[in-house]
């Protein structure tokens, strides 16, 4: 669901801001409308099936009852609503209320999950409660929404080739997800279970050095929306945002790389000093991933998707040829591994 909820997300963010930096307030809350009702003709009959088949889930999950499959689908159903809401905000640069939301949501869900598991209703509470936390912080978002883009009625208002648009960006958001993931494939691909799982540790904390800086692509986005323009305004935006991408991305990698150990210990909660070479060397091999995305954001605001389609296949080619060697690279990391060859033979 992430992908497409944050394509679609992406693509009303961009129409949003481009009406208002047109002076078309009316269009954006229209094509906001026009887009939440799409969202409800995919979520109700989503949710629908879900209801129906809460009892079948429950038992092939082995629950108790059914009433956590029945938080989860509506939790779900909501999730394509609160996308286009917290988007049209960021559309809008309301970047204030944008979190605002998050601490709603965030305070609520915990707020909620405390008194529901204080009354007995243990983790079903919790589970509960991110259903009314997401419920509440999208009524706020909307109620923001409608103070920001005006009150009056509206039309709703398709944008043509906004679904294009739509498409486009979740190919490209696709495809960034192969390749950030693609080394954590390799390895559950290649290595046996254990070292796999090794791997993944090193990998998830490494990550942090590029998740950090994603919010600074996601407000620099509707910044330098336009048709296919790029001017000198949105050349200085995207200028701050790589200085600020590099600031980050060096001051937590330089903080990762000095203090292996401790990263390891805050964000997987275990001591493995082991693990420190191949933590130092994912996060230089991760680290530029941030730049990729600023680059991809910059492009896709521009609709610029041939452009995006070469930063990323410029990243791929290195991945490729350097498959074969990816085994012994990894082993010399990891001293206990034993790689099986690239070609797939067995384990």
């Amino acid at each position: 669901v992430s992908a497409p909820v944050g394509a679609l997300g992406r693509m009303v963010a961009h129409y949003v801001a481009m009406f208002i930096k047109e002076g078309r307030r009316d269009l954006a809350r229209g094509l906001v409308l026009a887009v939440a009702l799409d969202c409800t003709w995919v979520a109700v009959p989503l949710c629908v099936i879900g209801l129906l088949g809460s009892g079948w889930a429950a038992g092939f999950f082995q629950l108790a009852d059914p009433w956590p499959v029945v938080a989860t689908v509506l939790a779900l159903a909501m999730v394509w609503h609160k996308g286009v809401v917290d988007s049209a905000l960021n559309g809008a640069q309301a970047f204030f209320w944008s979190s605002a939301i998050g601490i709603v949501w965030s305070l609520v869900r915990l707020v909620v999950a405390v008194a529901l598991v204080l009354i007995g209703m243990g983790a079903l509470g919790a589970v509960w409660a991110n259903t009314v936390a997401m419920l509440l912080s999208l009524l706020v978002g909307w109620g923001a929404m409608r103070l920001l883009l005006g009150r009056e009625r509206v039309s709703r208002h398709r944008e043509p080739g906004m679904y294009p648009y739509f498409a486009g960006y979740l190919v490209a958001l696709v495809g960034y997800g192969v390749l950030a993931n693609a080394d954590t494939i390799l390895v559950k691909r290649l290595f046996d279970p254990a070292e796999a799982g090794r791997y993944a540790v090193a990998a998830m904390a490494a990550r942090a050095v590029f998740f950090l800086p994603l919010p600074i692509a996601a407000a620099m986005f509707p910044k330098v929306v336009s048709g296919g323009v790029v001017d000198a305004a949105s050349r200085r935006v995207l200028f701050k945002a790589v200085l600020l991408v590099a600031v980050v991305t060096l001051g937590i990698g330089g903080l990762v790389i000095l203090f292996p150990g401790v990263t390891l210990r805050v964000l997987a909660g275990q001591q493995s000093p082991d693990l420190a070479p191949l933590l130092r060397g994912l996060v230089l091999a991760l680290g530029p991933l941030s730049f990729v995305v600023v680059a991809m954001n910059f492009e896709l605001a521009q609709r610029r998707f041939i452009a995006v389609g070469r930063v990323l296949a410029s990243c791929s080619p290195a991945r490729v040829r350097l498959a074969p060697d990816a085994s012994a690279a990894i082993a010399r990391a990891m001293p206990n591994a034993e790689a099986a060859p690239i070609s797939g033979a067995p384990r």
